[in-house]
Parts: C-alpha cells; structure tokens; sequence
C-alpha cells in the first residue's frame, strides 16, 4: 500500500489548481463582510461539517452568511480546507487573528454537532478547525516583536485566548525585559488596555517587572497532524452512501457525475459514482471533458472507452487513489489481481502508456511505476498467460516484455517434462474472451517463436559449477536444500535454495574461468529479502584476493559484473538466495549507445593522464576514428578485459588523422596520455561497429 505521506503533497498540489482556476464546478457561496469566496459543498460537508449546517439552498446552489469575516482571511481559510496548509500571505497580525477567530468559532460548532459527523463518517477525532486554531497560535507566537507585542495581547484578550495572552505575559518577563523599562511602553501598555481590561493590565505590568509566577503554567497547544487525507477518505465513502438509492440521508455531500462501463449490448452498463470537482482536479482530461459544452458535462456521465473493457475493481481502486492518493491492491476485502491493476494502467495511460487521463505528471510516474513494479512482482504461472494477452491487447510494451519473457523462460522449463507441459491449463486459449481472437493468438505464438529463436542464440548460462556453503543452515528447514544447490539455484523462480546460519558465504566453484556478465540472486522463500539485502558479490581474482563486484538490493535482481573468475561467492551475515545465476550475453554494437560518461583524471603533477569512457554495457567496437590533432600525439587506446585488466588496442596515436582497427568488446574505456597536458578535451573520438 502506498502510504499517505508519499502522495501528501502530490495532492494538495492537484487540490490547489482548483483555487488557481477560479474554483471550478463550484456550488456554494461563501459571503464575507467585503467580498465572497466559492466553495464546493461536498468538500466543506467533509472538512467543516459545521459550516455546511449553515448553508441555506438557492436555486443556483448554496449559500454561507459570514459577515464579520474579511474576503481576505476567507481565501486563506478557504485555501487552507483545501490544502492543509497556511499561507505565508497569513503572516499579517490582523488576518491571522480574523483566521484564528473563524477557526474557533468553528471549532466549538464542531463540537456541538460530533453526533452528527459521526453519521457521516467524519473523524471528529482529527478536527480541521483544531488544527487551524493551533497553526494559527503558532503563527501569532512567531509574530511576536517588540512592535506587535501590544497589539498582540489586546486582540488575544478581546479574543479570550488564555494561552496566547499567557504566552505574551512570559514573552514580556523573560525576552523583551530592557523593552518593557521604557516609559512609552508603558504608555502605550495603558492606553490599549486601562480602560476595559484591569486585570490584563496588571498582569502585564507584573511582567515587565520581571515577575513570571504568575506565567509558570502556560499551556501551549501542539497543532494536531493533518487530517486532510483522512477526510479525503470520508468523501471518497460518500460515493457508497449515494450508490444504496432512495435511502439517502446526506443530500449535501452527493456525487454529481458517473463513470460508466458499458458491457456489450445484452448487458445492462455498470457505473461509479463521483465528483465532479475531484475528476477535474486530479485530471486534466476530465476537467476538459466536464467543463466545455460537451454531453458529458451536461448528464455528468462518463464513458470509460478503453478496450479491453476493465474490470469493475479496477475501476473502483482507481478512483479511489485520485481522491486519496492511496493504491490498496485489497479491494471489497479481495485482493486485486494482476488483471486488474493491468487493467487500471490501462485507463490511466491508454494504449501506448501516453498518460490518457491527463494526471500531474509526477502522480501518473508514482502510479504507473507502483502498477508495474506489483505486476512484475507477481508474475506466476497461473497468470503469466493471461498477462501476457492482456497487456498485448492493451499495447502496453513494458508489460508484454515482462510477461513474454516469463512465459518464455517458464515454456523452457516445462517443456522439459511432457506431463507437466500438459497440465499447464493456463497455455491453452480462453474461447469466451472477447477481446482475444485467434488471429491474436497465432500472432502472439509467432512473436514468441522469434523471441526464443533470438534470445536462444544470444545468452549462455554457466551451469557447471560447485556448491560450497560456509556455516549452512539446517537441509529442508525452510527450503534450504545446500547440498542439491547446483540444480535448483539454477532456476529463476526457485523456492528453495541456499543459506548461511551466520556470517559467511555462498560460492560457487567452476571448473576453469569464466566471463560472466550478469549474476542473478532472488529472495528465499521462508528467510525473506533482509537476509539478501547488503549481502557482497565477491570474484576471486588472479592474486586470490576476494574483489567485491557489487552489493545485493534483497529484491529478485540481475547483478552486471562484466567480469572473469573462476570463484564467485555471496558474502554476508546470515545470507539466504534461491537464486545463483551466471549468464553471458556478446556484445552488442556500439553505434546502439553513447558512452554515458566521460572523465578526466589528473596526474600527482597536475597534468591530465586519463580519459575515461563509459558504456552502459559491454559493445562491440570495430574501429575508432581519430582525427588529426597534435593533442593526441604519445596517446594510447585502452580497454579493461575481463580480468579487471587495462589492454592496449591498437598502436598508439601519433596525432594525424587516423582510423585505429579495434575489433574489441568491453564496457570500460580510456585513453592514456604518456606525456601529460594541462588542458584535454576528448570529444572527438567516433566508436564505431559494422
């Protein structure tokens, strides 16, 4: 589940746009002394029940009295039910305290209706208007000079706030104490409060002498944590109130809009319901869609045009994130499956993954890269199939490489075992799909014949190696099988595999040395990803010294090493892998990439010896192109081996135009200057392959 602190801002980002854009699809009038401010009902129903009770119905919508408030301390309170966040314009003593005084009449309202918001599903417990009375506080105390300290304690005793006037008193007493000696001050202390307030006077005056008895048990209100996410939740329950029918009790709060999902034409349309206020905030697409003359913004009905047409959960769990932010693969206390988050990636980007809805380009990557990684996650047996078809119908390539390549690997497998094969039920086409044809299919089987043409003359996996564990942990306790490793650590998707009882090692002996490029590791069923995580892939090298090549993450994962050894190991504390995979890939040209990365490396005289270059695998050069340059005069060609090792390729540069014949793979690259210079710029060399 994606936590509500990941998406905080992400939504109070969308929710803003609604106050920048002139409040769109706004049905309630908040009237102030100066001016007024639009407001949505269902919002305000949520975040300030109170408030709402107000509201008095117009033919136009509803409207809000609150005349003893300024326009301007309206749009902050405004802003603020929207974001969960006061403004830095707040920051003026007279506005805060018109805030402040909204927000405690407020609250204490709130209080006198808890039984009410109960019924509707709000958390009295986490109240907007607390919190807004407490952030407000915070504000006034930080506004605190020796210039506002008079106006602040006149406005918080008119205000009958004990703990700001109890806070000013010690702020008098132990912070501005060579202030308070002035005459003027003093001056300026009885006119504000002589008159009306004895009492605050005196005690104010005791603080400038110093006396701060009387201010030992300030209490200072802590402001409670945001609760807009919780009352986001409240309104995205609304939508299940209103879909019971006739029994409905909270007309204020009501959805206005459909999502539709048409089922064929002997199949009645399912829908959802919404706002329409929540859509256009969080979707550029259906802000369009409902607010131009269009049909959809007039029956507040909304087509879903997708095909394959999704799944009614998928659907769901989707408005669901766009009012919360929150991604629960648990719908209706079922899990989703990978169909239907498929399915949700499908509404959300269209065919192609081209972001159809229009979502904030920062929520749309969380949401499709949250979807992918769960797809990739649980890819099995019984749904790679299915994922396979489905993702190929929606033309979304990033899933159908991942599911082609699943299918792939596990065919091989079984192919092995002819029963097995067999009882695969889930290889076999399902008639009743719709959306799948058989002219699909035999289209699908074909792109999956070239794949495994290709891919099979492309790799090579080293299995031919010895299992020998340093400290192993009991043989068939939670699926350690150390002895029979060398078969089953082979395989990609094993459940069992090898472990460590405490720190020490997983290695693996080959016969003779050899040239890996990637090693894969996974997580052992039964030990989990912690005893992965942080553990070192180490290669022995030529000396006998254990080199570390790289760190484990704890996820399924393919490590590139690109180098030679004959003794790799996984070293760590407790270390636990079902997987041990070393594979070879040739390399591939390099006219397919840019070098990623180039450096230049000083020498202990300050003359630059090196410049690195940096593939994002190995390639395969055929020549280099040099041209003519005086610069590159005593330079050498280098690329690092298999063994770690700098070779020389080809002669070395005389600083005329020259092609230098390569025939190499590597990944690492660098030039050597023998003589040193003190300025080198080496964009200029062409890799090149035929």
């Amino acid at each position: 589940m994606m936590e509500p602190t990941d998406v905080d801002e992400l939504l109070r980002d969308d929710l803003r746009t609604l106050l920048s854009e002139g409040m769109a699809f706004s049905d309630t009038v908040l009237h102030g002394q100066d001016g007024h401010v639009n407001v949505h009902m269902a919002f305000l129903q949520v975040r300030c029940p109170a408030l709402a009770e107000r509201a008095r119905r117009l033919p136009s919508g509803f409207a809000i009295n609150m005349p003893e408030t300024a326009v301007g301390a309206l749009r902050t309170f405004v802003v603020y039910l929207y974001t969960d966040r006061v403004t830095e314009e707040s920051s003026d003593v007279d506005q805060t305290f018109a805030l402040l005084q909204v927000a405690q009449g407020l609250y204490l309202s709130d209080k006198s209706c808890s039984a009410s918001c109960k019924r509707r599903r709000v958390d009295t417990g986490s109240c907007a208007m607390r919190r807004l009375s407490a952030l407000c506080e915070q504000r006034i105390r930080d506004l605190l000079t020796s210039s506002t300290v008079v106006e602040i304690l006149l406005r918080s005793v008119r205000l009958g706030s004990s703990s700001l006037e109890n806070y000013v008193y010690e702020y008098l007493a132990h912070t501005l104490p060579a202030h308070t000696k002035d005459l003027n001050f003093s001056r300026c202390l009885i006119e504000a409060l002589g008159k009306d307030h004895q009492d605050a006077l005196a005690r104010a005056i005791s603080a400038t002498a110093g006396n701060a008895q009387q201010t030992s048990d300030i209490v200072r209100d802590e402001a409670p944590p945001p609760c807009l996410f919780h009352h986001l939740q409240s309104l995205w329950l609304q939508t299940f109130i209103h879909e019971g029918g006739d029994d409905v009790h909270e007309q204020l709060a009501k959805p206005d809009c459909k999502m539709i999902l048409s089922r064929g034409a002997d199949m009645p349309p399912d829908h959802l319901l919404a706002h329409r206020f929540l859509l256009a905030a969080r979707s550029k697409y259906y802000a369009c869609m409902l607010s131009t003359p269009m049909k959809e913004s007039q029956t507040g009905e909304l087509s879903i045009g997708v095909s394959p047409v999704p799944s009614m959960a998928s659907v769901r769990a989707l408005l669901k994130y766009l009012y919360t932010g929150s991604l629960e693969v648990n719908a209706d206390g079922q899990e989703l499956n990978n169909t239907d988050l498929l399915d949700m990636l499908s509404v959300v980007d269209g065919p192609g993954g081209q972001n159809y809805l229009q979502l904030a380009r920062e929520v749309c990557d969380l949401l499709r890269n949250r979807l992918s990684e769960h797809i990739k996650a649980n890819l099995r047996q019984d749904n790679m199939w299915m994922v396979l078809r489905r993702a190929t119908a929606q033309r979304n390539e990033a899933i159908r490489k991942e599911a082609l390549m699943a299918v792939f690997r596990r065919c091989q497998e079984l192919s092995r075992d002819e029963v097995l094969f067999q009882c695969w039920g889930d290889c076999t086409l399902l008639s009743t799909e719709d959306w799948w044809t058989p002219r699909m299919e035999n289209e699908l089987l074909r792109d999956m014949l070239r794949f495994s043409c290709t891919a099979s003359s492309k790799t090579e996996y080293h299995d031919e190696w010895e299992l020998e564990v340093s400290h192993p942990a009991p043989e068939g306790l939670d699926n350690v099988f150390n002895q029979r490793g060398n078969k089953h650590l082979l395989q990609e998707w094993a459940d069992r595999g090898s472990a460590c009882r405490r720190r020490g090692s997983i290695i693996a002996k080959f016969a003779n040395p050899v040239h890996v490029d990637f090693v894969s590791v996974a997580p052992l069923d039964g030990w989990g990803s912690d005893y992965l995580k942080n553990a070192k892939l180490h290669v022995k090298n030529a000396d006998g010294i254990w080199e570390r090549v790289a760190t484990a993450s704890g996820r399924v994962e393919q490590i590139p090493v690109y180098r030679r050894g004959k003794t790799w190991r996984l070293h760590g504390d407790e270390v636990a892998t079902s997987v041990f995979k070393f594979r070879k890939e040739p390399a591939r040209p390099c006219s397919e990439f840019e070098h990623t990365e180039k450096a230049r490396c000083r020498g202990s005289d300050g003359t630059f010896k090196y410049v690195y270059f940096k593939f994002p695998l190995a390639v395969h050069v055929d020549d280099v192109t040099v041209p003519a340059d005086p610069v590159l005069s005593r330079t050498q060609l280098q690329v690092k081996n298999a063994d770690g090792q700098w070779e020389d390729v080809g002669a070395q540069l005389t600083g005329r135009s020259q092609l230098v014949w390569v025939n190499r793979d590597g990944r690492f690259w660098r030039l050597r200057n023998f003589s040193g210079l003190t300025t080198w710029e080496a964009n200029i060399f062409t890799f090149t392959s035929k």
